[in-house]
Order: C-alpha cells, then sequence, then structure tokens
C-alpha cells in the first residue's frame, strides 16, 4: 500500500510538470488552494501517515490554519496565478509533541515555500525549485492507478 501510495505521489508530480491533459484532470480531481484541507502525504520524499496530524487550509483573507502534530498553527500567505508563494508569521501552540523533530521540519517547510503547484487533489510546495512537501486534498477522490 505504501508503495502505491508513492507511485501515485510520483505520477502526480511527473504530470503536473508534463501538463498534456492537465485541464481535464484538474477538472476532475482538482481541488481548490483556497478553503480546503491539505493533509501532508510526503516530507521531504518521506511519507508521512494521515495519523502524524498535518493539514493546512488556506482561507480567502491570506490567512492559513492548520495542524503540525499536537499542536494548532496560524499564519499568513501570499499565492499568484503563477505559482509564488509566501508564508510567513507563522505562529503556534506550544504543547511537548511527540514527534518534536518532524514538527520543527514541517514549519520550517512552510516558512521556506516559494513556490506551489496542484495537481488533481495534490498540493506541491517547493522551496528554491526543490519539492520540500506534498499534501493530499482531505476527502478527494484520487485517479486510478495504472
Amino acid at each position: 500500500m505504501k508503495i502505491a501510495k508513492t507511485l501515485i505521489i510520483a505520477t502526480l508530480a511527473v504530470m503536473a510538470t508534463a501538463c498534456c491533459k492537465c485541464d481535464l484532470f484538474q477538472k476532475r480531481y482538482g481541488k481548490p488552494l483556497v478553503g480546503t484541507q491539505w493533509q501532508l502525504a510526503q516530507i521531504e520524499g518521506r511519507d508521512v501517515t494521515p495519523t502524524d496530524n498535518y493539514t493546512i487550509v488556506f482561507a480567502n483573507d491570506n490567512t492559513l490554519s492548520g495542524i503540525a502534530d499536537c499542536n494548532r498553527l496560524t499564519g499568513r500567505y501570499t499565492a499568484d496565478i503563477e505559482g509564488d508563494m509566501m508564508i510567513s508569521d507563522i505562529g503556534m501552540t506550544r504543547m511537548l509533541c511527540p514527534n518534536d523533530d518532524q514538527e520543527r521540519r514541517f514549519i520550517e517547510i512552510l516558512a521556506s515555500t516559494t513556490d506551489f503547484k496542484m495537481d488533481g487533489p495534490m498540493l506541491m510546495l517547493i522551496s528554491d525549485g526543490e519539492l520540500r512537501a506534498v499534501f493530499q486534498a482531505v476527502g478527494a477522490e484520487l485517479p486510478p492507478s495504472k
């Protein structure tokens, strides 16, 4: 199952850069950036399970909210249609979580985001040309695997 999930994520990432039938794919499987709850699926190439509880939601007023393991977070963001994105002013509660290192990396990745790409139900955060995190829309239909 883990291999299949990784293959789906890798396939979607490739499709995002080689856009031939993207419009149809995005219309069928895509979710809007704003208002969708995004669940972290991969961080720096490593799979993350939904029980790890890392989510973000972008709001219309250029704020974001989410959960980083056992802490709640808020922040501000800017994003444009070319895929430029900046996340700033991240604040969070300070509960002691079981996976402090992953939580720290998650916040660092959000703060270092320079670009984003969307492909169907997937959101990819990029930092200076490097894919850092992949999110999946909560409750989204995934394309069939081939």
